[in-house]
């Protein structure tokens, strides 16, 4: 990867249940079948090799329980499929003929049938070993030529770069571009409206969890700063922890939305929304208490995320607390500031940039504003496989 836009088609934080092992090795295998040419032709023309015409023993439906025309329509898998599915990816056959069905009838296409079983606790368990001998990509990567910094005057092209694919973004897939997934674009949205800003609740609980674990708690009346609300998915959620919110974005179309939503909720009173127009906005955030930024730096340039990560620590207060993810680490991933500017941007950008610092500038960064790390540990927030993240709990002395 260089630094050309790259979208990892990224998915949101599952909230419980399966084990981030199982969510590793899904996303592990995911990645690899997406970048084979033909995949679907080639799944299916397996499965059928795989399940003979009569594989297990059917058991013959009531007559009130045979689909319509229309129904058989709209699902490309079929009872063949799953049987072929089960034995190549659990080992074994269904269970029973009103499992097949149960498939049959609820997944609408290959791709939901195969996730369901990628994401299963039994595939865990028969395949975990695959992910646990895998090494992390780092382990045996060089690090290739990647510029942290800039002058004033790059720095802002860099901003203005994003800030138009954002703005772009909120006008055309604001969802979408917040947590990538297709059901969330906007042909879709409204029937998923509610998993989508309930998802957010997840993300919230973690920092929570994070901060109980290191022996830290909320008193009432604290504040929270952030940076990157998109739609208010989590920002409404942090509203109801803190008497005061500060909910930053570069892009005013999705304020717009964000704004929307904390009215329906109520929650005026304790939001205020700030909109970055520029990186000298970033010098007069509001003094807070907690900061909180997730799935947000690793869409700017390096020099910006570093650029955007020490104003973020600068504005917390003494012993206050800054919960961030970035990316530490990328296969094959270069930026040179040079040809960044040179390549030009697309009028109507249609995906978003992905970026990362390596891990020794963030612990800079961190040591210049006088702040102490907690904790940091790898997260699946990217999505992608090739890509290493981090999630830090800092604290200010």
């Amino acid at each position: 990867m260089n630094s050309e836009a790259h979208n990892p088609d990224m998915q949101p934080e599952r909230k419980t249940g399966p084990t981030e092992l199982r969510y590793r090795l899904a996303d592990f295998i995911n990645d690899r079948l997406r970048i084979l040419p033909g995949f679907h032709r080639a799944l299916k023309s397996a499965f059928s090799r795989v399940a003979p015409s009569k594989p297990i023993a059917k058991e013959e439906p009531d007559s009130g329980e045979a689909r319509g025309q229309n129904e058989v329509a709209l699902s490309s898998v079929d009872r063949e499929t799953v049987i072929a599915a089960y034995r190549i990816l659990l080992a074994r056959d269904p269970e029973s003929e009103a499992v097949i069905e149960h498939w049959i009838s609820s997944c609408r296409s290959l791709d939901e049938l195969r996730n369901s079983l990628l994401y299963s606790e039994e595939f865990a368990e028969k395949s975990q070993q695959l992910i646990l001998d895998r090494r992390f990509p780092c382990d045996l990567s060089k690090e290739r030529k990647i510029d942290v910094a800039g002058t004033p005057q790059q720095l802002s092209a860099f901003f203005d770069r994003v800030s138009q694919t954002w703005k772009t973004l909120g006008q055309t897939e604001p969802y979408w571009s917040v947590l990538s997934v297709e059901k969330f674009r906007q042909a879709e949205f409204e029937v998923h409206r509610r998993e989508f800003f309930e998802s957010g609740k997840a993300d919230v609980d973690r920092m929570i969890v994070w901060m109980e674990r290191n022996g830290l708690s909320l008193p009432p009346g604290q504040t929270c700063l952030e940076y990157g609300c998109g739609t208010a998915r989590v920002t409404q959620h942090l509203a109801t922890r803190f008497e005061m919110t500060h909910a930053c974005d570069i892009s005013k179309p999705h304020l717009t939305l964000a704004g929307e939503v904390i009215r329906q909720a109520a929650l005026e009173a304790r939001v205020t929304f700030h909109l970055i127009e520029s990186l000298q906005s970033l010098s007069y955030l509001p003094p807070t208490d907690v900061v909180f930024s997730i799935i947000v730096l690793q869409h700017n340039p390096p020099p910006i995320i570093a650029y955007i990560l020490d104003k973020l620590l600068a504005s917390v207060r003494k012993g206050g607390i800054v919960y961030f993810q970035v990316p530490t680490f990328c296969e094959l991933y270069s930026f040179d500031l040079e040809k960044y500017l040179e390549a030009p941007l697309p009028e109507e950008p249609k995906a978003y940039e992905m970026h990362f610092l390596p891990q020794r500038h963030v612990f800079d960064i961190i040591s210049r504003n006088g702040c102490q790390v907690l904790e940091v540990q790898p997260d699946n927030l990217t999505r992608a496989v090739h890509f290493v993240s981090n999630t830090f709990l800092v604290r200010k002395s």
